[in-house]
């Protein structure tokens, strides 16, 4: 399975239109067609059906759940890359939540600006909910 294919999957349920889906990623229907049997045949499944009046999408319960899953994994797997992507630039993301910044803050930043590491260091500031995400 490529998680590409889970990207595919979300936008199509969020679009409700294969074209759209396609002109989002910038790939032919066809590829995105393929990329849902893949997912089906995978799963040995049925993920949505369209309804016949309003030509819908509907997921079906194994549907739900794997949409439920490919938000969790493409967030993660975003999450992974931004990491990664710091690690490789030799930065350190540093998040603090404001009630303790005001203490601990200070006593954290004395040693990195004496080692000279203030330029590697990218500090946030937002509540905890936020920065546990």
């Amino acid at each position: 399975m490529n998680i590409k294919d889970l990207y595919y999957f979300q936008r199509l349920i969020s679009t409700q239109s294969y074209t759209q889906t396609a002109a989002d990623f910038h790939v032919s229907q066809p590829t995105i067609s393929q990329a849902i049997k893949r997912l089906e045949r995978h799963f040995q499944v049925t993920l949505f059906f369209r309804q016949a009046k309003t030509k819908a999408l509907v997921l079906t319960p194994s549907g739900q759940q794997l949409l439920l899953a490919a938000n969790d994994i493409i967030n993660n797997w975003q999450h992974v890359n931004e990491s990664i992507s710091h690690l490789r630039q030799h930065t350190l993301r540093f998040g603090i939540e404001p009630s303790v910044s005001e203490h601990y803050l200070p006593a954290l930043t004395k040693p990195i600006i004496e080692q000279d590491l203030l330029s590697s260091v990218h500090t946030v500031e937002m509540g905890a909910n936020q920065l546990v995400k």
